[in-house]
């Protein structure tokens, strides 16, 4: 017997591990630091095959992005949140394989 359960009030949190290949700035700095976890907030397109990214991470793990390729600047915006700035070549944007609502 199936029971249903009201969970508008639950928070509800889904981990999806993605293998993202060498040279991409975020699958760079998760593997240099296999248990952080790397947030990916928002994205934005920049000119020239470049982008911007607004992440949240150990200080550890922002630290180590300027020493990455696929990274032109990181600018700390404090209490564990940065934003990167994405070399052209450096990976691109993860788009989601489905849209919902």
């Amino acid at each position: 017997m199936t029971e249903s359960t009201l969970c508008d009030n639950m928070s509800q949190i889904l981990r999806i591990e993605v293998r993202l290949p060498d040279g991409h700035w975020a699958g760079e700095a998760t593997r240099n630091y296999p248990n952080a976890v790397l947030q990916i907030i928002e994205t934005m397109p920049l000119g020239r095959g470049r982008g911007t990214a607004q992440i949240a991470a150990a200080a550890e793990l922002i630290a180590n992005l300027a020493n990455l390729s696929g990274i032109e600047q990181v600018n700390s915006l404090g209490e564990g949140k940065a934003s990167v700035t994405i070399a052209s070549g450096g990976g691109g944007f993860i788009k989601p394989l489905r849209t919902i609502g």
